[in-house]
């Protein structure tokens, strides 16, 4: 059976060579020529998965090892004998500790106390509620939003709010829908002038969603204008030919790769990997087995003498996961030229450097509060005895 799969899938040869003979390819050289002999596709998100790719191939099983399902045509596989599945959930807390390394830095550098500040979480599924609870556990105000579930009656401690209220009074807006375009909640352009217009003036926009979601030019207005005090993008308008002073406008800019951590991606590939066995009927054989020794990365102290809670924790977020060393790299090989800025978001994408979770780092804090302990133990980071 030949199998080809996209090299940006974590450890897929490894993987899926235990289920037949791989062909690995950069997801840009996945086309119809390569797929005419082969019978499953395992890709990412990069890849469209159109009836212009698939008609008359032997593709009779597709998996997407990422939690988003935009780049698919669903109609058309409907239609068709192909059997396909992604992964939901598999980077929600890679994403959500982006955001919690996102609103650290800028409250840091715009001198805001997360006890103080209300954030509006807009779409509460795996990641949303990822966001919700790493906000909540660092002391921050949660206001929630989500129409769909709403609408299924999932709302029974009647948590979620409107989005005008949710508008109106958080001091961060943090997007994390998916991107729609048919129904009665649709998304595509769902921040757009009226949707900054409506916000709390001097709020925070970040979104690690869909850049499809946004309007850019609306945002620049509500940036120039200071509806919106500062921004935090990971996902762009026409990625990867991204505009260049849309870049240049926020305060933290990243190339798509929020849900980038070591465990996110390998949990894609094992979701991937657990079905196509379920629909090939065999038993799994691969068991994450190039997965890094369970043991944490270097133990590092941190000094709470003298710190506040909120500094402190800071300071293992940012030892952890420095958010401003991707932005800076981002910023560095940015072009206004879209052919350029599209080669360099691919690249950027391509060769970022392995990202461990919380989870993988291990601290001794020394004079630390309980409260403190209590906020790095529910972000999941190890302490020291």
């Amino acid at each position: 059976m030949k199998i080809v799969c996209a090299s940006s899938v974590l450890h897929g040869e490894t993987a899926f060579a235990t289920l037949g003979d791989v062909t690995i390819l950069p997801e840009e050289r996945i086309t119809r020529n390569e797929l005419l002999d082969a019978e499953v596709l395992i890709t990412r998100s990069k890849t469209p998965i159109t009836r212009a790719l698939l008609e008359n191939t032997a593709v009779r099983f597709i998996g997407c090892a990422v939690a988003g399902t935009d780049h698919v045509d669903k109609t058309y596989l409907d239609s068709t004998d192909i059997a396909w599945c992604h992964a939901p959930g598999c980077n929600a807390n890679s994403v959500a500790e982006y955001i919690v390394a996102a609103l650290l830095v800028e409250a840091d550098q715009h001198g805001l106390a997360l006890e103080e500040l209300a954030l509006g979480v807009v779409g509460v599924g795996h990641i949303g509620t990822r966001v919700a609870e790493k906000a909540m556990a660092m002391g921050v105000t949660v206001l929630q939003n989500d129409p769909p579930r709403k609408a299924a009656g999932d709302d029974a401690n009647g948590t979620f709010q409107p989005l005008e209220d949710v508008l109106a009074v958080a001091d961060l807006i943090s997007m994390h829908v998916p991107l729609t375009d048919t129904g009665p909640h649709a998304t595509r352009d769902m921040a757009n002038h009226r949707f900054f217009e409506a916000m709390k003036p001097g709020a925070f926009f970040l979104n690690a969603a869909r850049g499809e979601i946004m309007d850019s030019d609306a945002l620049l207005t509500a940036l120039e204008h200071g509806i919106v005090r500062q921004a935090v993008l990971d996902v762009w308008e026409n990625e990867p030919a991204i505009r260049k002073d849309v870049l240049d406008a926020v305060d933290i800019g990243t190339p798509h790769i929020a849900g980038y951590s070591y465990e996110g991606r390998l949990n894609g590939t094992r979701m991937v990997y657990e079905e196509l066995c379920h629909y090939l009927e065999v038993d799994p054989v691969w068991l994450d087995r190039d997965m890094p020794d369970d043991a944490p990365q270097e133990e590092r102290v941190v000094d709470a003498q003298c710190r506040s809670d909120q500094e402190t924790l800071a300071a293992m977020v940012s030892a952890a996961y420095p958010i401003l060393d991707d932005d800076r790299r981002f910023r560095a090989g940015a072009s206004v030229d879209p052919v350029a800025m599209a080669k360099h978001f691919v690249h950027s994408r391509r060769t970022y450097p392995a990202r461990r979770e919380f989870a993988a780092n291990r601290f001794q804090l020394l004079h630390a509060s309980e409260s403190l302990l209590t906020m790095a133990w529910e972000l999941g980071f190890q302490i020291a005895e």
